[in-house]
């Protein structure tokens, strides 16, 4: 999910989005600036959630002020380590 929040700083528009736990994502909201053409102090954020909170989720982004939500479905998502992998190298006594 991605909505331009209008904020006086990065922190600032991170902290509104962290007031709603299911808001964080995954691993906590990615904000960046975004230039605006008529020089409001905009930032875009951008947070990876479950399906199940998408709605409450876009309904706080829009509460604190977010404008354009966009949403995108996620195929595939990645953590760190293979959980299949690891299993192997056990099965293999190799972990």
């Amino acid at each position: 999910v991605t909505a331009n929040i209008e904020g006086p700083s990065e922190e600032a528009v991170a902290a509104k989005v962290l007031e709603r736990p299911e808001a964080a994502g995954l691993q906590g909201p990615t904000v960046g600036r975004v230039y605006s053409p008529d020089g409001r102090q905009l930032y875009a954020v951008t947070v990876v959630v479950e399906k199940a909170t998408l709605g409450a989720v876009v309904d706080h982004l829009r509460s604190i002020g977010g404008t354009t939500v966009t949403v995108s479905a996620s195929e595939y998502v990645f953590g760190r380590q293979s959980n299949a992998y690891s299993q192997l190298l056990v099965t293999l006594g190799l972990a």
